[in-house]
C-alpha cells in the first residue's frame, strides 16, 4: 500500500484533477480552504458517490461525518491547506477506487472530480500553485506511507 500510495501522490493526471478542483471552488494557497466551502464540497461529493441512495434521513449522520473530517484535515486551523485538503481527497479515493492499482486511482478520480467543478462545471485552468506547497504535502505523504 506504501508504494501504491507514492505512486498515486506522484500521478500527474490526479493531481492536475485536483488542482483543478481546488481552483475551480475559488481556493488558492494564500488563503486555502474555508470550512463552509469543505463542508459544501464533502455534501456534494456524497450525494454523487451515493446516488442511487435518497440521502435525506441520512442529513444529520453526514453533517457530523463531515464536521469530524474537517476536524482531523484541519489539524485545528481556520483552513486548509491545499496539502491538507489533497491528503483528505486521497482518502476518498482510497476508499472508492475499484483496486489498489494507480489505474484504477485515476480513473475513479477522473470519473468523480469533473463532477465536483463549480457552478459551470467548465474544466477550470491550472491554478498557480506554488511548488513548494505541493511537493510538501507529497513528501509529507508519502514518508506517512512509506514508514
Amino acid at each position: 500500500l506504501s508504494q501504491l500510495r507514492g505512486l498515486v501522490c506522484n500521478s500527474h493526471p490526479i493531481r492536475l484533477l485536483l488542482e483543478r478542483l481546488w481552483a475551480s471552488l475559488g481556493c488558492d494557497h494564500r488563503h486555502g480552504m474555508a470550512f463552509d466551502t469543505y463542508f459544501r464540497l464533502n455534501a456534494l461529493m456524497y450525494s454523487v458517490l451515493l446516488d442511487d441512495i435518497d440521502l435525506t434521513p441520512l442529513q444529520g449522520v453526514i453533517t457530523k461525518a463531515i464536521h469530524r473530517d474537517w476536524v482531523l484535515d484541519s489539524e485545528g486551523a481556520a483552513t486548509l491547506t491545499f496539502g491538507q485538503w489533497c491528503v483528505s481527497m486521497l482518502e476518498v479515493i482510497d476508499n472508492w477506487a475499484s483496486t489498489a492499482i494507480v489505474e484504477a486511482y485515476e480513473a475513479f478520480a477522473a470519473q468523480l472530480i469533473p463532477s465536483l467543478y463549480g457552478e459551470s462545471k467548465a474544466v477550470p485552468p491550472t491554478p498557480d500553485i506554488p511548488w513548494e506547497e505541493k511537493d510538501t504535502f507529497l513528501q509529507r505523504n508519502a514518508a506517512m506511507y512509506n514508514d
